[in-house]
């Protein structure tokens, strides 16, 4: 008998509980500590919901320009993307150019790993 390891998730979405004592709302960036998704459902306090971990999204960010394939990251505290790693959790890659004064940057999630100068997927 030939047996076949299945998975138990894609990957693409992930259940995710939510423990920030307020609703998180469909299509809010959601910070997983060294990474982020974004919530595909209204997400209620203390329940499941979807969380997309890949894909290219609009999300608001802070003023100033971001260049195609800069670095973006999540600062939780205003709810938006910036350049700033420092305090910030890593969004992903920006995808589109944005001008600094516009107020959203198209990303996509993720973002390569660098470990010694070598950049890995």
């Amino acid at each position: 008998m030939i047996r076949q390891a299945m998975p138990v998730q894609t990957g693409d979405v992930i259940d995710y509980v939510n423990t920030t004592a307020a609703l998180i709302e469909v299509g809010s960036v959601v910070p997983l500590i060294s990474f982020c998704g974004v919530a595909e459902t209204d997400i209620e306090d203390g329940r499941v919901g979807a969380v997309r971990i890949v894909g290219v999204w609009d999300v608001p960010a802070v003023s100033g320009a971001i260049s195609v394939g800069e670095l973006v990251y999540w600062d939780s505290s205003v709810k938006k993307a910036t350049k700033t790693n420092t305090g910030n959790t890593p969004l992903g890659v920006a995808v589109a150019s944005k001008s600094g004064s516009a107020t959203v940057a198209r990303v996509k999630l993720g973002a390569p790993i660098v470990i010694n100068n070598i950049t890995q997927e």
